[in-house]
């Protein structure tokens, strides 16, 4: 009986490793799943999204005022939050300053400083034609929140998706925008690019502002 324990024993030992890593592979493929199925998009905004497309709608009406004072202290505001503009789109802090200071009386200019950037959000400002789209790439960082909002500036229908470089058919998230902004939010899992797909599909000209971290 005693030579007959041990093979018993090691296959019952042997079994009981399989079941343990294939129970390991089964929670490690339930934590990605989770984590992917964590994302969301929703019309409740990060604040300082929200801070940026209040700023820009603000440095707007300044213009169309041809509000000289306004549209400095806007363009200072935008700068001093760190916004940047993305893949070479128009530097609105930049661009406001210098039509402040064309706006402004001659005799009242004065040196206006402009400091210099610093990391922070970004944002685009673009334009898109009934049936054009739009598409952004950027890098996001593995465990680090990412968060990005879309806002239709003349409340044009627009369709956005968010999907990793290479999985359109996956997107991480994708819907319509129209009267309200929305925001999407995920937790990478590793360090990829994203690619954002931005679509004007009203029969109107449209005109969105979208923000990232």
């Amino acid at each position: 009986m005693r030579v007959g324990f041990f093979p018993v024993l090691m296959s019952a030992l042997l079994l009981c490793a399989c079941e343990a890593a294939d129970r390991s592979v089964q929670a490690t493929h339930a934590d990605v799943t989770t984590s992917v199925a964590a994302k969301h998009i929703e019309t409740t905004i990060p604040d300082h999204h929200a801070r940026i497309i209040a700023l820009v709608e603000a440095g707007e009406a300044a213009l169309a005022d041809q509000d000289a004072s306004k549209l400095f202290d806007v363009s200072q505001k935008l700068q001093l939050l760190g916004a940047s503009p993305i893949g070479g789109t128009e530097d609105l802090a930049k661009s406001w300053v210098l039509m402040a200071h064309d706006l402004t009386p001659e005799n009242d200019r004065q040196s206006i400083p402009f400091r210099g950037r610093i990391k922070g959000p970004a944002y685009r400002r673009h334009t898109l034609a009934p049936g054009e789209q739009d598409i952004i790439e950027d890098i996001f960082y593995a465990a680090e929140p990412a968060e990005m909002t879309l806002k239709s500036m003349n409340n044009s229908t627009l369709e956005w998706q968010i999907a990793q470089d290479g999985t359109d058919d996956a997107p991480v998230c994708d819907g319509v925008v129209g009267d309200r902004a929305k925001s999407c939010r995920f937790l990478p899992l590793w360090t990829s690019k994203y690619r954002i797909r931005i679509s004007n599909v009203s029969d109107q000209t449209a005109t969105y502002l979208f923000v990232t971290n």
